[in-house]
């Protein structure tokens, strides 16, 4: 079990408990969705969730949950959180068997809310930032960072944020001086380093959340397609 997970995603959860009682007279939105939405409101957008939300349903045991290609445990807090507003954290890339996000990154639950969305991009920082800017306006803050992961790899990179009324933007460049880091799933890594343009990893982690807090413990084109829809 990675204890800083399990702690940060404790944090998380108490704060959102807090931040949920506000009310929201500006709405934050990432990948198609806004903090504050319902899970069910999520569900109608996010095809990938709602499937997996059905197969939940249909996993009665660790046999039925095998056959599915469901993990029972998180089932039971899947459904829990769309059927009883429970706190539930849904990150991609992390053993679960089946994918339930559409994009690379992390939804955060809690009394039946969207309170935090990360979203972990590949585009370059100068895209990311400029499509940042248009949506929310100049940064409140920026700067570079020197960091360490959960895994102790050393990362550097640009970052910004914009403090609203009710929600916290953030984005971190994460620049790594090799391929990719070495406790990545190899699979997923090669997929990642194709069409990174230096023998560096890069990318770029956006979160909104209703509190700052939140983002900074969540953290830690003309013609061309926005990177934030």
């Amino acid at each position: 079990m990675n204890i800083r997970r399990v702690i940060k995603n404790a944090l998380l959860f108490a704060i959102c408990a807090t931040a949920s009682s506000l009310a929201s007279a500006q709405t934050a939105s990432l990948k198609g969705h806004v903090v504050g939405e319902t899970v069910r409101q999520f569900l109608a957008i996010s095809g990938d969730m709602s499937a997996g939300v059905e197969a939940c349903r249909n996993a009665k045991d660790k046999k039925s949950a095998r056959k599915l290609n469901v993990d029972l445990h998180f089932c039971r807090q899947l459904i829990g959180a769309v059927d009883n507003k429970g706190a539930l954290s849904i990150p991609t890339g992390l053993g679960l068997s089946r994918q339930y996000l559409e994009f690379d990154g992390q939804v955060d639950f809690f009394d039946g809310k969207l309170c935090a969305i990360q979203a972990n991009l590949m585009d370059p920082w100068a895209t990311v930032y400029g499509d940042l800017i248009t949506r929310f306006g100049p940064a409140t803050s920026k700067g570079q960072e020197t960091f360490q992961n959960d895994f102790g790899a050393a990362l550097y990179g640009s970052v910004a944020s914009w403090s609203e009324q009710n929600f916290i933007v953030s984005a971190r460049e994460q620049v790594m001086n090799s391929e990719f880091p070495p406790e990545m799933n190899r699979e997923r890594a090669e997929a990642l380093a194709r069409g990174q343009s230096s023998g560096k990893y890069r990318m770029v982690v956006v979160v909104v959340a209703d509190n700052a807090t939140i983002a900074r413990t969540q953290i830690l084109q003309g013609s061309h397609k926005s990177t934030l829809e």
